[in-house]
């Protein structure tokens, strides 16, 4: 694939946990850019009056960093420059605007391509909770199949009224009350414009159902995170979520696109960066922490997944997930 592909080819573009959606209309653009200007005083990273809300500033490409999430949904809000992002083995070029999903223990890997003093590369990270996302997908109705989704739009995309949502929402934060009261409603407002885009309606709505306690795959998720040290079998996960292996299999299936075993690996392999990026754990440790009986296992596995064995990460990575400005769900820039 080249190193810039149009947003909307990507907009089909699906992950286990990750999704693009083409944004071809997003509003007033260059208004936009200039409220993520003036909120990136410094390159890197910069906090916000909101809380889970960072926005970035680059002048020039930036070398690959994991972000590994955790019990959140992120939404990444590309308005300037681009991005080369990947999990796993698979990867994907984007140029702005575009809008990125991060979904569940997601590991990402992304990579600022395109970005230039003039022209720097532009983004905007919100984490939402999940409990939001989950009030709002219970006044919505039942989704439409998505094959009659399919029908209406061949390349899913968000409008300007998303864009007027962001816009809205970045205005509101300026002043303390219109921050108190307006921020929320106008953060629920892009949260429900993303919710019944066609292409990521599902996606959001993963997290709502994560959130509910009933739900037997949030029981099997809460499960995993409690014992990510021990050994846990699908059978066990079964149990405590109160269905067949079978049933908890085809219900990961719908919500991340892979079954209960590979959503543990990933989360333990996502632990495992946490802490190696964090400091304070050799590699022995590290592994015992995730689960690992066998340390060779888990540089296996980890290199597999990062591409790099976990020395070698962590030498990249020193004091990363401890310094970084973006919220606790995440380990940004």
């Amino acid at each position: 694939m080249d190193a810039m592909s149009s947003a909307a080819r990507l907009s089909q573009a699906a992950l286990p946990g990750l999704n693009f959606l083409a944004w071809p209309h997003p509003g007033d653009l260059t208004t936009l850019r200039g409220e993520v200007r003036a909120m990136t005083s410094e390159v890197g990273a910069n906090t916000t009056p909101w809380p889970g809300l960072t926005a970035y500033r680059f002048s020039s490409p930036q070398r690959p960093r994991w972000r590994c999430q955790a019990h959140c949904l992120t939404i990444c809000f590309v308005v300037q420059g681009g991005q080369r992002v990947a999990t796993g083995e698979r990867e994907y070029a984007a140029a702005a605007p575009h809008v990125l999903f991060f979904l569940g223990e997601t590991g990402v890997r992304t990579e600022v391509v395109r970005a230039e003093p003039a022209r720097p590369y532009l983004c905007l990270d919100l984490a939402v909770d999940p409990a939001v996302v989950s009030s709002i997908s219970a006044d919505l109705p039942p989704a439409v199949p998505a094959s009659l989704t399919a029908q209406a739009t061949a390349e899913p995309s968000a409008d300007a009224t998303l864009g007027s949502a962001v816009l809205r929402f970045l205005r509101s934060l300026i002043e303390d009350g219109d921050r108190r009261v307006l921020a929320p409603m106008y953060l629920r407002e892009i949260v429900y414009r993303l919710m019944t885009t066609a292409s990521n309606g599902d996606l959001v709505r993963a997290v709502a159902r994560a959130e509910r306690s009933s739900d037997p795959v949030s029981r099997a998720v809460a499960y995993m995170r409690s014992n990510l040290a021990e050994p846990v079998t699908v059978i066990e996960l079964a149990q405590h979520a109160m269905v067949s292996a079978s049933a908890l299999n085809a219900a990961f299936g719908r919500a991340f696109g892979t079954g209960p075993h590979r959503y543990l690996k990933r989360m333990r392999l996502n632990r495992a960066a946490h802490l190696l990026a964090a400091g304070g754990h050799n590699v022995d440790e590290t592994a015992h922490h995730v689960g690992y009986a066998s340390t060779s296992h888990f540089i296996k596995d980890f290199k597999r997944h990062f591409g790099a064995t976990p020395r070698k990460f962590a030498n990249a990575h020193p004091g990363a997930a401890a310094s970084t400005a973006v919220p606790v769900c995440m380990t940004g820039f």
